[in-house]
């Protein structure tokens, strides 16, 4: 957990050293880069898992679908796994500003949410779990930790 601690300083020393934090911006590409792919290992464990973000277990194949699916790539291959595109193809942008993570596969949207015409149910494989956001918060807490080394 990062900790901050105020000591007597001058009101406009702590203020100056505040502002010159915000225009380094230590969380450059490189860093929201190393979130992304972060991002892409957890979602893939998730896969693995059978998973949404929060833990809750895909709803299973149907019969019919099921068999069809075991005669064309056999048994062993999981829920959303039939082409692996979507598990094998995650994608993510980073810039100086952020990280956008999803998949540019034509389905996902489908998956992702669900499409009543097609009887398919909702097997959520984006969003942020609780590990998520903790890897996300050791990225970000060893960015700040080496601006400070390079920069204290």
């Amino acid at each position: 957990m990062a900790t901050i601690t105020v000591e007597e300083h001058n009101l406009a020393e702590l203020v100056d050293f505040l502002n010159d934090v915000r225009a380094v911006e230590f969380l450059d590409k490189e860093v929201w880069e190393s979130i992304g792919d972060q991002l892409k290992i957890q979602t893939q464990k998730r896969f693995e898992q059978e998973v949404d973000p929060q833990g809750n277990k895909w709803q299973p194949l149907n019969d019919k679908y099921a068999k069809r699916k075991a005669e064309k790539v056999g048994a062993d291959k999981g829920i959303l796994q039939f082409s692996s595109n979507l598990h094998n193809l995650l994608r993510y942008q980073a810039d100086d500003y952020g990280v956008k993570f999803g998949s540019d596969r034509k389905y996902a949207r489908a998956q992702q949410f669900g499409n009543p015409k097609q009887n398919l149910p909702a097997r959520p494989f984006l969003g942020l779990s609780d590990e998520d956001k903790k890897v996300i918060a050791e990225e970000i807490t060893e960015a700040w930790q080496n601006w400070l080394a390079e920069n204290g």
